[in-house]
């Protein structure tokens, strides 16, 4: 059975880099790659009664030119929890806290994501008000034998849009996912969205707070509603460091979480 799963993970796998390398020649000959690698821990009861410890590991991979970028995130997980708590959708998925088990600790891979963004469906000129399309793909990778996943498929449409004032740039976002089902749940397809400001100190520097939403995927489970707060650190004209901190305001959501993420771009 493990073999045939890593048979399984490994295809898809092979196949998402394919895609990712003729989708990158396809939309344009010339461009730019971005290599991005993350930690972030969480801590939460999510309405049960013990602690559910999660770290996640990203490596992403993005390919933008002036219209189109092309993003592969492949992540490592550990989690640690009682028994029979499960995570629906990875890192900012619903968790489903089970209580009073033994508590047990689960490491893997991670549900591989990859989307395409079309930049300035809306570009409203002076006005600065921008609309991206964003499609993503959330591949059931993640063994839900060990509870890091559902083992199944996700797809989601999302709208990103911003407008400029000066040094302040309001932004939000709405989005739908549709839920694959593991056997034996029917999971609810969900809406999310958020809202934030950023303000840019310099072309070096800049801060931003942003308010998350999302919809329950199983009857009786508390929705995410989360708010983070950021700061990105331009290093110089390749590589950019971002920290967050992360506050929960939901039992569909961690108590608190904090994270560091480093971009070389190539």
């Amino acid at each position: 059975m493990n073999q045939i799963r890593y048979q399984q993970v490994t295809s898809k796998i092979i196949l998402l880099l394919g895609l990712f390398c003729m989708d990158a020649e396809v939309i344009a000959k010339d461009g730019d790659f971005k290599l991005s690698v993350g930690t972030e821990y969480t801590t939460g009861e999510y309405g049960g009664t013990e602690s559910v410890d999660e770290w996640y590991v990203p490596v992403t991979g993005k390919y933008t030119t002036d219209r189109w970028a092309l993003r592969l995130t492949v992540p490592y997980i550990r989690v640690s929890a009682a028994s029979g708590t499960t995570l629906t959708a990875g890192p900012d998925g619903e968790i489903i806290a089970s209580s009073g088990g033994e508590r047990v600790a689960e490491s893997g891979l991670g549900d591989i994501i990859t989307s395409l963004t079309y930049y300035d469906i809306v570009n409203a000129g002076t006005s600065g008000l921008v609309v991206d399309l964003i499609g993503k793909i959330k591949f059931g990778s993640a063994d839900e034998d060990k509870g890091l996943g559902t083992g199944e498929t996700d797809f989601k449409a999302q709208l990103n849009l911003f407008k400029v004032y000066g040094n302040f740039i309001p932004f939000g976002s709405i989005g739908y996912t549709l839920r694959g089902d593991p056997p034996n749940t029917n999971f609810n397809n969900v809406l999310s969205g958020s809202m934030g400001v950023e303000y840019r100190y310099t072309s070096w520097v800049n801060t931003g707070v942003d308010f998350y939403f999302r919809e329950a995927s199983l009857p009786g489970s508390a929705e995410q509603r989360e708010m983070t707060a950021y700061a990105d650190w331009k290093l110089e004209d390749k590589r950019k460091l971002r920290g967050y901190l992360l506050r929960g305001l939901s039992n569909g959501s961690p108590d608190w979480g904090v994270g560091l993420m480093a971009t070389f771009a190539y």
